[in-house]
């Protein structure tokens, strides 16, 4: 638990966007260029804490992490309270919800078998010389091995796949563009799925949220395709939970 005041706001002013080297003090002359940590007022001043407090209620809820002691020390009107329990949350949040996030063999394998199947590719198990893990197939394409499917690297296999998705009618918002990728799912009975992809030249950030997955915020190595992969996996993991197929 961190209690030093200067540690915990650079830690909340960081939370905030402010980056390293960022230092000019815009309450001083422009003679003066300090850390902010040396003169942020996170613990002394609402208008400085509370647009922590409204970003995290509002914006970065994330399951697993206890936003109830930050909203008891705002109806006490108990700032050092309230600035402590932001601070514990910060810190959770940053060891707990980034994690990074990298596509397995054993996740491409499992993925791509679920597309097909919601592709409308049967899957056989008849000949287990020939075939030991089975083989999928569908008129007019033959026979394909679990491990041939390239949806996760091939835009001509994903995106039929993501034309589907999109004309699916529980579908609430969709987009694909040069950096990022959007999918909101919403049915009748209130399940929901939520999939937010922004890819950068280096790495990817993931949201995902809703009913029937885990709220987590993931730092990634994917491939602008490989996020989209990743949106069509969990769209279809949860039709097939919503509808039971």
């Amino acid at each position: 638990m961190i209690t030093n005041i200067y540690i915990g706001n650079e830690l909340i002013a960081k939370f905030m966007g402010y980056k390293n080297g960022d230092e000019v003090n815009v309450e001083t002359s422009s003679e003066r260029c300090e850390p902010i940590k040396t003169w942020a007022k996170y613990h002394a001043e609402w208008n400085w804490l509370m647009p922590v407090v409204k970003k995290i209620l509002n914006e970065m809820p994330v399951s697993g992490i206890s936003i109830s002691e930050i909203k008891e020390g705002v109806l006490e009107v108990n700032i050092r309270y309230t600035w402590t329990q932001v601070v514990n949350y910060i810190e959770s949040y940053n060891t707990q919800t980034y994690k990074k996030m990298a596509l397995t063999s054993e996740e491409i394998l499992r993925g791509n078998e679920l597309i097909a199947l919601f592709d409308g590719w049967e899957f056989i198990n008849d000949a287990p010389e020939a075939y030991p893990q089975g083989y999928y197939m569908q008129d007019g394409c033959g026979i394909f091995e679990p491990n041939e499917f390239i949806y996760h690297n091939t835009w001509e296999w994903l995106m039929p796949i993501v034309q589907k998705l999109e004309n699916l009618p529980d579908c609430a918002g969709f987009h694909i563009t040069e950096s990022h990728v959007y999918a909101n799912y919403k049915n009748e009975d209130d399940s929901s799925l939520f999939y937010e992809a922004i890819y950068y030249k280096s790495h990817s950030k993931l949201r995902v949220s809703g009913d029937l997955v885990n709220s987590n915020i993931f730092d990634s190595d994917l491939t602008k395709i490989e996020c989209v992969w990743k949106m069509v996996v969990l769209v279809v993991e949860w039709y097939n939970k919503v509808y039971n197929k």
